[in-house]
């Protein structure tokens, strides 16, 4: 353009950027070339996104890494939404007291790292491909608050469908 700003360049001002939790590193300056960092949040060239408080029931659509056990959640804790996504545990706890602690379904590429799954069902994973799972612990059963005595519904770890995965480093019991 001849000088005058476009749409795209008022729509990625850092200051309009800021207010989504999206920053450039160092305070520099944010690209028109980042389209993509305005639109899902992802960490590109350099820019990095500022990380909310995960809690019970959200989808993971982009890189996170856990600041805070995510416990006591009903039904599915968390659910991973995208492919190519890294949940970093952080040394920290997901935990459902009912249902499923981790759920992913239709992903690739997705690595879950550093720390403790826990639910009726601790992870449950389907139709997945090349999923990573490193210095966990995925534990079925331990955690249910109820009544049931039906040990065939409390399992560690369900896998439908899922091909050139691999699990390093880590316990799975229930």
């Amino acid at each position: 353009m001849d000088g005058q700003q476009g749409p795209l360049d008022r729509r990625l001002e850092p200051s309009r950027l800021g207010r989504l939790g999206i920053r450039a590193a160092g305070g520099g300056r944010v690209h028109k070339g980042l389209i993509g960092l305005a639109v899902t949040g992802l960490a590109l060239g350099g820019a990095t996104a500022c990380e909310p408080a995960v809690r019970c029931g959200a989808v993971i659509t982009v890189d996170t890494t856990l600041t805070k056990d995510v416990a006591g959640c009903a039904g599915t804790a968390l659910t991973i939404g995208a492919d190519g996504v890294r949940l970093d545990l952080n040394g920290h706890t997901v935990e459902s007291v009912d249902g499923v602690g981790l759920r992913i379904a239709g992903r690739r590429e997705v690595q879950v790292d550093d720390g403790t799954v826990r639910g009726r069902v601790a992870l449950h994973a389907s139709d997945t491909e090349r999923l990573i799972i490193r210095h966990s612990a995925i534990r079925g059963g331990d955690n249910d608050h109820t009544d049931d005595v039906d040990l065939s519904t409390k399992k560690g770890l369900v896998f439908e469908r899922v091909h050139r995965s691999r699990i390093s480093d880590s316990s799975v019991t229930g």
